[in-house]
């Protein structure tokens, strides 16, 4: 407080972090100094940088089969660019999984060798947000918006590129388009949700709140919910899913019901992962450039590091639909 600066740019300077102009850290050792603070103690304890921890959300859904922890392509993507760029830099960072609670967020801002945070996901605790905020902590979120909390953020133009899959659809004359949609509590999905209802009024489609059911983001609950959206709307000819992993549990669904893809009913995931090519049929899908956002956010958390500017950043990354065979 008295110099004027968070806890976290304190903590840079402290560790001698080099990210940090010479009038900051002149005003931090200054006000160290008058309050006795045993700083050449505490830098010959930690002479390593500062390190970015990259957070993602550990949920249910990231443990696999065998009992260990698994990454989403989407974080895996992100979390690379993420270290590369920042690496270049001479920035540490390291991988944390994360229940999002407050006493965690405590225990990072507490932590002096942590410089910043990267969030990665839209399934983010805003109390974690807060705290972080109002401890002035450098950090940024990789996938997700979190309007209207004023942060730094990076995401996929996932509402526009949902629309170009629902008007492809109706274009190609389909008539009763389902909807397997991720957690309701991520941005993410209230985008897709408004580009499928946006665009389904534009083309003068009727939207049936039936034709719409959540999971989350793994294969087997892609499977489980697509039967339960046959079972209750058995005339389907589209399914439009929220992340190709869901759309992969959907496919197998479909087939075990006697359903020809794309002849019976047509199938569009999102995010054009890796496997999307090799599924049976080629999975058409919305598609985004996962590593450019992680050097996006990479690059804005290293600006705000080295404190060149306060604003706020919204960044948006195209996303533009890639056909295959299943639609």
């Amino acid at each position: 407080r008295q110099a004027g600066v968070s806890i976290a740019t304190v903590s840079r300077v402290l560790n001698n972090f080099q990210s940090v102009n010479e009038a900051t850290r002149y005003a931090v050792l200054k006000a160290a100094q008058e309050l006795n603070y045993p700083v050449e103690n505490l830098r010959s304890k930690n002479q390593s940088n500062p390190t970015v921890l990259v957070i993602t959300r550990e949920t249910d859904h990231t443990i696999t089969s065998t009992g260990q922890s698994g990454m989403r392509e989407f974080e895996r993507n992100v979390w690379s660019s993420v270290h590369n760029v920042l690496e270049t830099r001479g920035i540490a960072t390291r991988l944390q999984q994360s229940r999002l609670t407050v006493q965690e967020a405590e225990q990072y801002v507490n932590e002096s060798s942590v410089s910043g945070l990267i969030l990665l996901g839209g399934v983010i605790n805003p109390d974690f947000v807060d705290y972080l905020l109002d401890h002035q902590v450098p950090f940024v979120v990789a996938g997700s918006d979190l309007h209207p909390l004023q942060v730094n953020s990076v995401m996929a133009d996932v509402q526009k590129g949902f629309s170009q899959a629902v008007a492809y659809l109706i274009e190609k004359g389909r008539q009763d388009i389902g909807f397997v949609n991720g957690p309701i509590a991520t941005h993410t999905s209230e985008e897709k949700m408004d580009g499928l209802r946006l665009t389904l009024s534009l083309y003068d489609h009727p939207f049936d709140p039936n034709s719409v059911i959540v999971s989350d983001f793994s294969a087997d609950q892609g499977y489980r919910q697509t039967l339960a959206l046959l079972d209750r709307m058995p005339h389907l000819d589209a399914i439009l899913y929220a992340e190709d992993t869901i759309a992969m549990g959907g496919i197998r669904a479909l087939k075990e019901r006697g359903l020809r893809i794309p002849d019976d009913i047509a199938v569009i995931g999102v995010g054009d992962y890796d496997i999307a090519a090799y599924t049976d049929p080629a999975l058409t899908t919305v598609q985004f450039d996962m590593r450019l956002m992680g050097r996006i956010a990479a690059r804005r958390l290293s600006m705000l590091l080295d404190e060149q500017d306060h604003d706020c950043w919204r960044v948006r990354v195209p996303a533009t639909l890639i056909i295959r065979d299943s639609a």
